[in-house]
């Protein structure tokens, strides 16, 4: 029994560690748009 408890919190850890990858990745990419926006914006004017 708490072997299977131990490996279910492995299990949610592993889980909530591939979550936060994807945030972050995905906060990584929208740091990027805008920063491609503003080069964009500055080189227009």
């Amino acid at each position: 029994m708490l072997l299977l408890l131990m490996l279910l919190m492995l299990l949610l850890l592993m889980l909530l560690k591939l979550l936060l990858l994807k945030l972050l990745l995905l906060l990584l990419k929208l740091l990027l748009l805008k920063l491609l926006l503003l080069k964009l914006k500055l080189l227009k004017t």
